[in-house]
């Protein structure tokens, strides 16, 4: 059962002192999380966290203030509704095809397990299969 559930609540506070204090707010009422999400100034992100995602240069995820907004406004195009859209309608066809094919071949096989070597390497693949199919019908 989620904690949300649990306590009939929309935000759950924690506090912790090991290794350092730290107060962590989860939050479940979507009106809630847009107030946050859009009153960035409010509610800074913990750019700390971040910092192994600047291995290849600043990002939007790693940055905050006016580095942030200039990241923003160079990928702000490519985040529309109607590109979500596509792009979760794509994910949906690749990953049902994925398992499509699963079922054949353990069907052929009589086998219901599949066996998945490398999760990085079928996630890149599926990645991979969503960017050509949305690049080209975008």
């Amino acid at each position: 059962m989620l904690a949300f559930q649990k306590y009939g609540l929309d935000i759950l506070g924690s506090i912790t002192f090991y290794p350092s204090p730290r107060v962590v707010l989860s939050i479940a009422d979507p009106g809630t999380v847009k107030e946050v999400t859009t009153h960035r100034a409010a509610f800074p992100k913990p750019v700390q966290f971040y910092k192994m995602l600047n291995i290849f240069g600043s990002n939007i995820l790693a940055t905050e203030g006016d580095e942030w907004r200039m990241h923003r406004n160079v990928v702000a195009k490519s985040f529309t509704e109607q590109n979500n859209k596509l792009i979760w309608a794509e994910t949906i066809d690749c990953i049902s095809s994925l398992f499509a094919t699963w079922e054949e071949e353990s069907e052929k096989k009589g086998d219901r397990e599949v066996v998945i070597e490398s999760a990085a390497d079928l996630t890149r693949e599926i990645t991979l299969m969503v960017l050509s199919a949305t690049g080209t019908s975008a």
